[in-house]
């Protein structure tokens, strides 16, 4: 019997509540979950805190550390979107439809920044450019 997507993402809040129990960690006070593609996500706002993958079995997996390079660009899109609240980094400004948007570095990669998810962001792709060409002239 296949799991409803409330089920899924019940199982992997209960997942983590118990590895942090476990650990003897503190049970941060806020936290928002989403599912992304087939990726449960959990985050403080600014911070992913644990991921889930979502197996064939209709069961989880946790995957922390999630990391950029196990995301396709839609789930980073996604988490960004979640991350930034659905603001622009550049103008501040909403993001209807993060599908349109460009992730970009917040440290360049000529200054040395990864590309991973604490230095990633989502602007508007005219707020990149509009940026970028400042940043030539």
């Amino acid at each position: 019997m296949k799991k409803s997507i409330e089920e899924l993402i019940e199982r992997a809040r209960s997942a983590w509540l118990k590895r942090l129990r476990r650990d003897g960690q503190e049970i941060p006070e806020r936290f928002e979950i989403r599912r992304t593609g087939k990726k449960i996500l959990i985050t403080n706002g600014s911070e992913l805190l644990a991921g889930y993958r979502i197996s064939l079995g209709d069961s989880v997996e946790f995957i922390r550390p999630l990391q950029s390079s196990s995301m396709s660009k839609t789930e980073i899109r996604e988490f960004l979107h979640i991350r930034q609240r659905g603001k622009c980094y550049e103008c501040g400004g909403a993001i209807e439809d993060e599908s349109v948007c460009d992730i970009r570095r917040i440290v360049p990669r000529p200054q040395g920044g990864d590309y991973c998810l604490p230095n990633l962001a989502l602007a508007h792709a005219t707020c990149r450019r509009t940026n970028q060409l400042n940043q030539h002239n």
